[in-house]
């Protein structure tokens, strides 16, 4: 037999006007069908008292109520986006949440679902569309850096934990609105996850590498247009190359840290490299015999950007660099116009430049141009040069 639950007292009612517990009135409009439960609904999400129901308004769902064998419904709190806020307590983890309830799909209940586990989101699903959540803390992106600094570091740690999220949401099958980089969150620890509530520009159709591509140009220069001018030198070639033609985020970011680690002026092996982060003097180079302060010695020895040098200082090796190693990771600029920087940018982006009898611009062609040419070049430099001390 069907029954009805007043609303005010949750007392079981049948066929009456008036609770017979509390004196509520049951034949006001805007209370009637508010939930009932006829035998069809054994299968359902909800339950009062023991018994399930269907819930018709979701914005007056009463307090206690139990959806999914999980969360007991406590409060009222707000409307997102069509749907229905609450304050519940879940049993499982034995701590209050915010779940949210809509009545039919719509495109903050999809977003819940993408950024499940990559946010405060936790759970969601279907049937209905819902999603529970913790509230978030931190700030949004473009705050939290502007409060703890654009350090190199701290620039290319967030892109690789927001290269992460877009393989999970690649992985899921879905796309994310990452860039403008509006729906980024910085928690207190450092970790990146996605907004709660997507920005009102958001874009759900645009391709990850595209959108990855232009949040690394905002992170160098966050007022400027992208250019390819704005990236190290040495990240110029891969990321033009992913922009043309794109790929998954997991090849796209393989490929970024295979170049970075692999790639450079010294290219040292992975034990050498490891040895000189652990042990080298911090945040300083040796350079044309000078010893000259850097901004992040660590991110140099990942970017082979640096070797060890015979000097000690402060009872640790002494990095060494050079223009050309510097200039490649992005740490100095070619203000002044050197032929040599020059020709490295020409060689390293893959256009045509001509090799001459110069040993420096013949060493450069030997890394990182027509190998066979300047062999012919240094064969003819060593036929004409009897110096060997300048060897």
């Amino acid at each position: 037999m069907s029954f009805k639950m007043c609303p005010q007292c949750f007392a079981e009612v049948y066929q009456q006007t008036v609770c017979s517990f509390c004196g509520y009135r049951l034949d006001d409009e805007d209370n009637i069908d508010v939930l009932s439960s006829p035998p069809s609904l054994s299968l359902s999400k909800f339950e009062l008292t023991g018994l399930p129901y269907q819930v018709v308004n979701f914005v007056k769902i009463p307090k206690g109520t139990l959806f999914v064998s999980r969360y007991s419904i406590l409060q009222y709190k707000q409307s997102i986006e069509e749907g229905a806020c609450y304050i519940a307590y879940d049993h499982w983890l034995g701590r209050h949440t915010f779940l949210t309830f809509w009545k039919h799909s719509t495109v903050v209940s999809e977003y819940h679902r993408t950024i499940q586990h990559i946010s405060t989101i936790y759970d969601a699903g279907d049937d209905p569309p819902y999603s529970s959540f913790l509230p978030q803390e931190g700030l949004p992106l473009r705050q939290a850096l502007t409060k703890l600094g654009w350090t190199s570091g701290r620039v290319w740690e967030v892109f690789r934990q927001v290269c992460q999220i877009a393989i999970t949401a690649e992985d899921r099958g879905r796309q994310l609105p990452l860039f403008p980089p509006t729906n980024l969150w910085i928690r207190p620890d450092g970790i990146l996850e996605m907004s709660l509530q997507p920005a009102d520009n958001s874009d759900f159709s645009g391709e990850h590498v595209s959108q990855l591509v232009s949040l690394l140009g905002w992170l160098y220069d966050p007022e400027g247009e992208l250019h390819v001018s704005q990236f190290p030198l040495k990240l110029r070639p891969i990321l033009l190359r992913h922009w043309n033609s794109p790929i998954d985020v997991q090849s796209f970011w393989q490929d970024i840290d295979n170049r970075i680690r692999s790639w450079g002026w010294y290219s040292l092996s992975s034990s050498v490299q490891a040895r000189l982060r652990d042990e080298h003097c911090p945040n300083v180079v040796w350079l044309f015999a000078d010893c000259v302060k850097i901004p992040n010695s660590i991110q140099l020895c990942v970017w082979n950007a640096v070797s060890g040098s015979w000097r000690l200082k402060d009872g640790k090796v002494l990095l060494q660099s050079s223009l050309e190693a510097l200039y490649e990771v992005g740490i100095v600029e070619n203000s002044e116009e050197r032929p040599n920087l020059d020709l490295l940018d020409h060689l390293v982006m893959g256009h045509d430049a001509t090799c001459d009898s110069n040993l420096d611009r013949i060493l450069l062609h030997l890394r990182y141009g027509d190998r066979s040419q300047a062999r012919i070049y240094l064969a003819s430099h060593i036929r004409q040069n009897d110096n060997f001390k300048a060897w």
